[in-house]
């Protein structure tokens, strides 16, 4: 009897160690399962990017939305209106700044009150600031190069002189329009033939039309 209970405490640990690989699977069919999960996994989604946000970032600066687009045109067209009443003040220096100003803002209603300030204003100062801001103004219409040239006969010399170098710097950006810069240099051969312009204006203008004519000189 003794024999036999000793026989079954001696068969207990060996009992248990056949039991514990069923109850606890092996390192390789853990791997098989991990690896079987794992397949089924399905791969994420790529996001396509924003190009307007690539540009943006990529550029440094930030596309303008048409909200703000909108307001720019707004604050355009208000300051414009404002520089142009500054140009109607009895003031001549309040006069020059309305008209320095609307060379920040080449639109067609600033070159108008720029064009009737270099025709009509009698201050030779607001007349001369009002010629060097339509230098600004590219691509220049006809109208704006006609007006520089009619001042080129401007009783003053500070308006005459603005007025030649606002007409030479928008006729430069005018390269690809060959017919406008020879209908403008042949008004200034005019010019120089009636005798009309004073002797420093007809050499600035000749100095200009031997430099035009050999621009690899």
């Amino acid at each position: 009897m003794h024999k036999a209970v000793l026989l079954c405490v001696l068969m207990v640990p060996y009992t248990i160690l056949a039991v514990l690989p069923l109850l606890h699977p092996s390192k390789t069919g853990n791997f098989c399962s991990q690896k079987s999960r794992k397949a089924n996994i399905k791969p994420a989604r790529t996001q396509i990017p924003d190009l307007r946000v690539l540009a943006a970032t990529s550029g440094g600066q930030a596309i303008p939305t048409p909200e703000q687009i909108e307001e720019e045109r707004r604050v355009e067209k208000e300051q414009v209106a404002l520089a142009g009443e500054w140009l109607k003040d009895q003031d001549p220096k309040q006069r020059v700044i309305g008209a320095e100003q609307l060379s920040a803002y080449p639109t067609t209603k600033a070159g108008d009150y720029l064009l009737n300030a270099l025709k009509n204003d009698r201050s030779a100062e607001v007349r001369s600031a009002a010629a060097e801001s339509l230098g600004f103004f590219e691509p220049a219409e006809d109208n704006i190069l006609d007006s520089l040239i009619g001042s080129l006969s401007d009783s003053d010399a500070a308006v005459r002189s603005n007025a030649l170098s606002s007409l030479q710097v928008l006729l430069n950006r005018r390269t690809d329009n060959r017919m406008v810069q020879e209908r403008i240099e042949s008004q200034l051969k005019e010019l120089i033939e009636t005798g009309h312009l004073p002797g420093e204006m007809c050499n600035a203008i000749q100095s200009y039309l031997d430099d035009s004519s050999n621009p690899f000189e």
